[in-house]
C-alpha cells in the first residue's frame, strides 16, 4: 500500500510522541513539500531529468512520513496525489522527448551534497520504498508510457478510496483528463507498433497473433480513457479518442484484406465489418462533438476520416468486388 497506519518508532531510536519526534516529522513534510516545488520549477523549464529526481526526494520524505506518522491528515493525502499527478506528467514527458535521453540521465544522476544528508537522515529512520516504482529512469518507451499511467492511476484511488474527490473536485477533473490523455498515448503506441508489423508481414502471410494482441490492447486502452473524458463531461477529448479508435478499426480492415494474390482478390466480410466498425465510431465522434461551430477543427478532421473511410471502402468493393459471394447468395 502507498501508506501505512500505526505508529511506528523511527529506527534512530526517537520516541513516537516526544516532542524531537513532532518536530523531526514536521521537518520532513516540509522538505517533501519543498521537493514537490523544485520538481514542478524544474518541470517549467523542461528539464525533466532534474524534475524527476526531485520528486523522486519528494515522495522518498513524504514515504518516510506516512511510515513514522500515525494517522495520515486530509491534506498530507491531497498533496500526495499532486506527487504523483506530478511524477506522471514528468515520465510522459520523458517518454515524448526521448532524443534529450542522456541529458535527463546526467540531471537525474546529479546530487547535492544536502540531498545525500537529507536522504540518509530519511534512512535512518525507516527505509519505506513505496514509490520507488514511480520514479525509475527507463529508456522503454511503453514503460515509461505505463508507469504515467499507474501515477495518475494511484492518484486517483487515493481520492477516491479517502473520499477527497468531492472536497476537490478540481484535482479529481484534472486526473481523469490526465488518465484520458495517457491511455490514448498508450493506445496510439500499441495502434502504431500494429502497423508497423502489419507493413513487413508479406502480402500473402494471414494476420499474426502479434498484431490481434496488439489491436486488443490498443483499442482497450482507447476504450477506457472514452471513458475518463465522459465521465467529466469533456466531449472533444472524447471525440479525439473515438476518431483515434475509428482509425484503429481501419488498421484493421487493412490487415484482412484476402490473402490471395491481387488476381483473385475479393473484397472480403471481415474488412467489411472493420470498415462498418470504423464508420461507426467516426459518426459517434460526430455525435460526441455536436454542432461543427463549437470545435470546427476536430468536427472537419473527424468528417474528413469519415468520407475518406467511405471512399475507400466504396472503392474496394469496386476494384475487388466479391462477385464469388455474391454468386453463392443468389
Amino acid at each position: 500500500g502507498s501508506f501505512q497506519k500505526g505508529k511506528h518508532s523511527s529506527q534512530s531510536g526517537m520516541i513516537p510522541g516526544s516532542w524531537q519526534y513532532k518536530m523531526k516529522l514536521q521537518l520532513i513534510l516540509k522538505s517533501s513539500r519543498a521537493y514537490y516545488v523544485l520538481s514542478d520549477a524544474a518541470m517549467i523549464l523542461q528539464k525533466y531529468g532534474r524534475a524527476l529526481r526531485y520528486i523522486k526526494l519528494a515522495l522518498q520524505c513524504h514515504d518516510t512520513y506516512c511510515c513514522l506518522c500515525g494517522s495520515m491528515l486530509p491534506e498530507v493525502l491531497v498533496f500526495l496525489c499532486q506527487c504523483l499527478t506530478l511524477c506522471g506528467d514528468i515520465q510522459l514527458m520523458l517518454a515524448q522527448n526521448a532524443n534529450n535521453r542522456a541529458a535527463y540521465l546526467e540531471e537525474y544522476n546529479y546530487q547535492t551534497k544536502e540531498d545525500q544528508e537529507i536522504l540518509h537522515s530519511l534512512h535512518r529512520e525507516s527505509r519505506c520504498q513505496a514509490f520507488a516504482w514511480a520514479t525509475d529512469l527507463s529508456t522503454d518507451l511503453e514503460y515509461q508510457l505505463s508507469v504515467s499511467c499507474k501515477c495518475y492511476e494511484a492518484a486517483y484511488e487515493i481520492l477516491l478510496f479517502s473520499n477527497l474527490k468531492s472536497q476537490n473536485p478540481e484535482q479529481h477533473i484534472q486526473v481523469l483528463k490526465r488518465m484520458g490523455n495517457i491511455r490514448n498515448e498508450i493506445g496510439v503506441f500499441y495502434m502504431n507498433q500494429a502497423a508497423a508489423v502489419q507493413t513487413e508481414r508479406v502480402v500473402s502471410k494471414n494476420v499474426s497473433t502479434t498484431e490481434q494482441q496488439l489491436w486488443k490492447k490498443s483499442f482497450s486502452c482507447f476504450e477506457e480513457g472514452i471513458q475518463n473524458f465522459e465521465s467529466i463531461d469533456d466531449a472533444t477529448n472524447a471525440a479525439l479518442l473515438l476518431c483515434n479508435t475509428g482509425r484503429l478499426m481501419r488498421i484493421c480492415a487493412q490487415a484482412h484484406c484476402a490473402a490471395e494474390g491481387d488476381f483473385k482478390r475479393e473484397f472480403s466480410p471481415e474488412e467489411a465489418l472493420y470498415y462498418n466498425k470504423a464508420i461507426d465510431y467516426y459518426l459517434k465522434a460526430l455525435r460526441s462533438l455536436g454542432k461543427r461551430d463549437v470545435h470546427p477543427a476536430v468536427w472537419d478532421s473527424v468528417n474528413w476520416e469519415l468520407s475518406t473511410t467511405y471512399f475507400t471502402m466504396a472503392t474496394l468493393q469496386q476494384d475487388y468486388a466479391p462477385l464469388s459471394r455474391k454468386a453463392q447468395e443468389q
